[in-house]
Order: C-alpha cells, then sequence, then structure tokens
C-alpha cells in the first residue's frame, strides 16, 4: 500500500507542477498581445497649448494608422500627460510615466526647456526621448538616449543671418529674443554667423517668456537704427512686438524664428499687419503632391492641413515604429535603431540621424503676405 500511495503522490505532484506551470505561462502569452504604452508629454493647456496640439495630432494620426495592422501583434497605446506649457510639470510627468506607467518611450515636449529638464531622468533611465518640435543647441549633447527631428535654432539662426546679409544687404541688425533655451539658441546662431560675414549687431536684449509689454526694449533698439530686427521665440510675444513695433512707427525689417508660423498669430495681430515678415522654417511644404495622401487623412481627421511640427510628430512615430518591430522595448535597441535612420522619406522632409541623435534637415525661409504664411523667394 505504502508503494501504491507513493505512486499517487508522485502523480498528483507531477500534476500539481504542470498545473502550476500552464499557469505560470497564461500571463506571459497576455503580456506579448498587450498594448506597447508610449507616453506623450506635452501642452495640452496653457501658452503653448497649440504647439502641443500640433504634436498630437500628428501622434495620433499615426497611431490610428499603426494600429491597423499592428506591431507584431500589438498595437500602441498613447497615455498622455498634459505639461501645462511648465517645465516643472513636464518634469513630474517623465517620472510618472517611467516609475508608474514604465514606458519604453516618451515624444513630445512643446519647449526645449522641458526636454533639458526631462533628458537627464530618461538618460539615467535608459528610456528613449523623441522631440520633434525642440530646437536649442544644448540638446545636441543632452544624452544617447535622446533624439528629435526638429532642426537646431543654432543652425536656423545661422541660415537667417546669411540671408540677412548675403540677399538682403542688412549690415546692422538688432535682435530681440526670449531669453530661454530656445530664444538664445537662435540668436547664438545669428550672431556668430553675422559677425562672421562682417556684419554688426547694434543691439541684444531679451525678455521673459509671457511678457507682454515691449515698448521700452523697441525704443532702445530703435535708437541704434538697425536695418533690421530678428525676433526669436515664440507666436504670441512675437505678435505683440509686431503690433508694438507698428505703434511706435519702427520700420525696420522684421525677422523671425520658426515659431512665429501658427494659425493663431492672426487671432492676435489682424492682416495685413506682419505682412513682409521673413521667417525660417523647416523645408516642409504643405501642398507637396509627395504627402497629398498624408495631407488628405489630416484634413479628414482634423478639418485643416498639416504644418510641420505635425507632421514631424507623425514621422517621429512611423519612426519608432521601425524600431519597435525590430526591437520590441528594448530601448537599448531601439536607440541603435534609430541612430541607423538615413534619408527617411517622412512627410515632414528627408531625415538623418546623426551621431547625437540631432536630425539633418534643410532650412527654408517664409514670409507672411495678405494674413498667410507663403514661401519666400
Amino acid at each position: 500500500m505504502d508503494k501504491i500511495k507513493k505512486i499517487i503522490l508522485g502523480i498528483s505532484l507531477v500534476a500539481i507542477a504542470l498545473t502550476l506551470a500552464a499557469c505560470s505561462l497564461k500571463p506571459a502569452k497576455l503580456t506579448d498581445k498587450e498594448p506597447i504604452k508610449i507616453g506623450y508629454i506635452g501642452a495640452l493647456t496653457g501658452k503653448s497649448a497649440y504647439i502641443g496640439t500640433y504634436i498630437k495630432n500628428g501622434l495620433d494620426l499615426a497611431v490610428e494608422e499603426i494600429n491597423q495592422k499592428g506591431i507584431n501583434g500589438r498595437e500602441i497605446k498613447i497615455i498622455y500627460e498634459d505639461s501645462k506649457s511648465e517645465t516643472n510639470e513636464a518634469v513630474k510627468a517623465v517620472n510618472k510615466l517611467i516609475e508608474i506607467d514604465q514606458v519604453p518611450i516618451i515624444v513630445g515636449f512643446d519647449s526645449s526647456s522641458s526636454v533639458l529638464a526631462a533628458a537627464p531622468i530618461a538618460e539615467q533611465q535608459k528610456v528613449i526621448l523623441f522631440a520633434p518640435v525642440a530646437s536649442a543647441v544644448e540638446i545636441t549633447n543632452a544624452g544617447d538616449y535622446v533624439f528629435r527631428n526638429r532642426e537646431s535654432s543654432f543652425l536656423h539662426g545661422e541660415k537667417m543671418a546669411e540671408l540677412a546679409f548675403n540677399k538682403l544687404n542688412f549690415k546692422s541688425v538688432a535682435i530681440l529674443a526670449v531669453n530661454s533655451e530656445n530664444g538664445l539658441g537662435y540668436q547664438a546662431g545669428f550672431v556668430k554667423k553675422f559677425e562672421e560675414l562682417g556684419g554688426t549687431i547694434s543691439k541684444i536684449d531679451n525678455y521673459v517668456k509671457g511678457e507682454k509689454d515691449f515698448r521700452t526694449s523697441l525704443t532702445k533698439i530703435n535708437g541704434t537704427n538697425p536695418q533690421a530686427i530678428y525676433l526669436a521665440g515664440y507666436a504670441a510675444e512675437m505678435a505683440e512686438i509686431i503690433k508694438q513695433a507698428k505703434e511706435l512707427d519702427i520700420n525696420a525689417q522684421l525677422l523671425a524664428s520658426a515659431g512665429i508660423e501658427t494659425k493663431d498669430l492672426f487671432t492676435i495681430i489682424k492682416p495685413p499687419l506682419g505682412d513682409g515678415l521673413i521667417y525660417s522654417y523647416p523645408a516642409f511644404n504643405p501642398n507637396d503632391s509627395a504627402i497629398a495622401d498624408y495631407q488628405k487623412k489630416f484634413e479628414a481627421k482634423y478639418g485643416n492641413k498639416s504644418e510641420a511640427f505635425a507632421a514631424n510628430s507623425y514621422d517621429a512615430m512611423k519612426i519608432i515604429t521601425q524600431a519597435l518591430k525590430v526591437c520590441g522595448t528594448k530601448t537599448s535597441c531601439i536607440k541603435d535603431e534609430i541612430y541607423k535612420i538615413k534619408d527617411y522619406p517622412g512627410v515632414g522632409g528627408l531625415t538623418t540621424f546623426n551621431e547625437n541623435g540631432d536630425v539633418v534637415k534643410p532650412i527654408i525661409f517664409k514670409t507672411i503676405k495678405n494674413g498667410e504664411f507663403i514661401i519666400y523667394q
């Protein structure tokens, strides 16, 4: 009997072990089909909400398309966090997405300041941080896990200086820039190149984001008799500067950074105010026949054509998807795959990443005419 009992006991133990093994396999199998969580951080409220909305719109359209087929049988799920246009809120969101939601990738950020504050956290935790809009020079060296498909502000500043000196024949230019990584990057690039070419910076004045009265700065600048004034910052402040320059009868040519282009600009200034202003911009043509299918889908979903930042965000998600197909959610592998991207035919332009995770893309010039943003000839 003892022998029979031992056999029965042995069979029972094997059965229990098999049952436990089967149970332990079920969660792993389910996990393989769970959505891939990706974090979004951007200004959905606050002064930079228009930028955050651009990013979100591009991401959402891309995810909608990607989820029709999935990534190795899995869908993407975006977890949205509102930075409220504040850097400290962006940092809180980064910590939450990494520690609680355990996302492998975070996309977004409406300002360079937020990217630079979040980068050390993402780098330490080996989480991919992908910025479609941020342009500060310092992001170049922010870390191996930090990428962007927006050109640096320094490069934009250099290109604007070349246009001002070589084509517009300006020898004296003043600068009015926001005192942030974004504005100071444009300023540094412009000053370096303009002075190298032989031009003179007649005056530099910086302001705090959110400032509304620029009359004192403009009066001081105008007293140096510049041929042009280079504005670098965000649309809300630059719109106020345009209005107040007109009120002060300042006739210097206005030049600006890419942030001037937003459909909300003309809720602050009424056409023809702003006409003739020239600004640098990513080489994105909303009417390019090569992206007609993208624009058709974008207009159907949102009721208007895409601009460059939404296009960059769409491209960011598509590029990330390529890496996810190869790597799953292993971030060291995703990082290496993104570095390999060369001449990716994105809707936001032909995209290549250099050894610093910076994008290599062309820059164009645009102007304002009759309340519209058009290519500058």
